[in-house]
């Protein structure tokens, strides 16, 4: 799956997660809780998930989840915090059965509501999030069917939302997003043409604008609307100046997330600010080495690469060597063969030891890359440099950020 395929499909499915929260609990179990009370556990819990305080927010969950049996708020809250779980230790597989049990739970309790009162806003607001979330599992997976059919149903949910809001600056985070996304990937992506095209015309610059004014008046979505515009400048748009006051911006409100601390040191590095990106790069090293969490092996590996990769930059080459090697240990725990960071790592270990004037050794290392499977690139980057010793004046950066 390539890049803004990806893109397009984790972040179309998630613009209805936080208009979900826009309208009022009510249950049987109201007396509970007052309305003030429902609100603010609701609105803590979407603070604690992005803060990692996992714990604290499973604790909100259930809850809600108990309180209020019949209704679908505490199930999608907790679907949630799986996902971010999931999405910090990507190879934990011990979340799925559950997360998608709590989006099952979230559809059967807002259908029983449905059924009684056909346009419930809340109902459909819960619903659609809980297709969208599945749908973006679903494409992740690569299930491209289930995930097309999620896709659809969230869709139609959203325009209901327009209908009942449409000038509200929540919605906008949906509405935004699928502007821009439906008139980017067809252009680029034809195979996706005939799924984009049972959707309006869109409008790419509309789109960017409707995120940005989510971004700064919504009441429920800023967060999350900061943050699909940061994975889309940083990724498709390619403005990393953009991205880094986005990726700043929430790392300083969230300093315990490791994905908005990473966009933090990728944005550094796409900006060539070297001592910025490098100083970022070594924070995530440490954390992992103080095991917080979502700071995984995963991350840490990529870390070790980009530590090297500007170490080199600054033509320290022996503290280059060494963390490449580090990368390359790092990828063989996690893959056991092959993979795209320890495939640059050894080429970059070899660029330097041509540049030491070490030609034997450079040809070992390019050759142990050819004896592994082609990873991005990487044969025809090592059989280039078998040929043509690696000179600093025709170099070409070995990697592509991500």
């Amino acid at each position: 799956m390539n890049l803004r395929s990806y893109t397009f499909w984790s972040l179309l499915c998630t613009n209805l997660v936080f208009a979900c929260i826009l309208c009022p609990v009510q249950s049987k179990a109201q007396w509970v809780f007052s309305q003030r009370e429902t609100d603010s556990i609701i609105s803590i819990t979407f603070e604690q998930i992005y803060s990692i305080e996992f714990d604290k927010a499973s604790r909100n969950t259930h809850i809600l989840m108990s309180a209020f049996p019949d209704h679908p708020s505490g199930f999608f809250l907790d679907a949630l915090l799986l996902w971010w779980k999931m999405l910090l230790e990507p190879a934990n597989v011990e979340y799925k059965d559950v997360f998608l049990e709590r989006l099952q739970k979230t559809i059967d309790v807002s259908n029983q509501i449905l059924s009684v009162k056909e346009q419930s806003p809340m109902a459909l607001f819960f619903k659609g999030g809980a297709y969208g979330y599945r749908g973006r599992y679903y494409s992740n997976k690569g299930i491209w069917n289930k995930a097309s059919t999620d896709v659809k149903i969230a869709f139609e949910t959203l325009n209901e939302v327009k209908r009942i809001a449409p000038n509200n600056h929540d919605v906008m985070l949906g509405t935004g997003l699928f502007n821009y996304f439906v008139e980017v990937l067809p252009e680029e992506y034809p195979v996706l043409s005939v799924l984009l095209y049972l959707f309006p015309k869109g409008d790419k610059q509309l789109g960017i604008l409707q995120l940005k004014s989510a971004a700064e008046h919504s009441k429920y979505s800023k967060t999350e609307a900061k943050f699909s515009l940061l994975q889309i400048f940083a990724n498709l748009e390619q403005r990393p100046q953009e991205a880094l006051m986005l990726a700043e911006e929430l790392y300083s409100m969230y300093p315990n997330n490791a994905v908005f601390h990473r966009y933090v040191a990728k944005s550094n590095y796409a900006l060539s600010n070297v001592f910025q990106a490098e100083q970022v790069w070594k924070e995530i090293i440490m954390n992992y080495k103080k095991q917080k969490p979502g700071y995984d092996i995963y991350l840490v590996r990529e870390a070790l690469y980009y530590v090297g990769e500007l170490l080199f930059l600054q033509e320290e080459y022996g503290s280059a060597i060494r963390y490449f090697l580090k990368c390359e240990e790092a990828s063989q725990r996690i893959d056991g063969t092959n993979s795209k960071f320890r495939s640059l790592s050894l080429i970059r270990i070899g660029n330097i030891y041509d540049l030491l004037l070490e030609r034997e050794t450079a040809i070992g290392y390019y050759s142990r890359v050819l004896s592994w499977d082609d990873n991005y690139t990487s044969h025809e980057l090592a059989k280039k440099y078998l040929v043509f010793p690696f000179r600093l004046a025709t170099s070409t950066t070995n990697n592509e950020d991500e």
